[in-house]
């Protein structure tokens, strides 16, 4: 699981979120066929990444919407949700018995995807 260029699971959401929140259903095939492919890649079960982010979009991110509107500041905190569930199930399923939780890595990770999200918001991209 641990290569030199961090996943991106956290970033990876934020697309997902667009994709389906704005009703670009071939963009969302695309980019659930690509999820599926990483995993496969990596040697996990291909869909896990999905549940993972429809979960966290149906129980976490509606709800935060609704009583925030949207606020950016709440992006920073899906991220550790996403690596976390996503070592969670994949520890239950025990695909890998190499997977520790949050192990410096896996915190080196959500360090570098926070630093992108804040470069992100500092030069407005959306």
């Amino acid at each position: 699981m641990y290569i030199s260029l961090p996943p991106l699971f956290g970033i990876l959401f934020l697309s997902f979120v667009k994709f389906f929140r704005k009703k670009m259903y071939y963009s969302l095939i695309a980019f659930i066929l690509m999820l599926c492919i990483m995993e496969s890649t990596k040697g996990f079960y291909p869909g896990i990444l999905l549940v993972v982010y429809c979960f966290v979009y149906i129980f976490v991110f509606n709800r935060v919407v609704k009583m925030f509107k949207y606020v950016n500041i709440f992006e920073i905190f899906y991220i550790p949700i996403i690596y976390f569930m996503f070592i969670l199930i994949n520890s239950f399923i025990e695909i890998n018995e190499n997977i520790l939780f949050f192990t410096p890595m896996v915190l080196l990770y959500i360090f570098i995807e926070t630093i992108i999200l804040v470069i992100r918001w500092i030069l407005g991209i959306k």
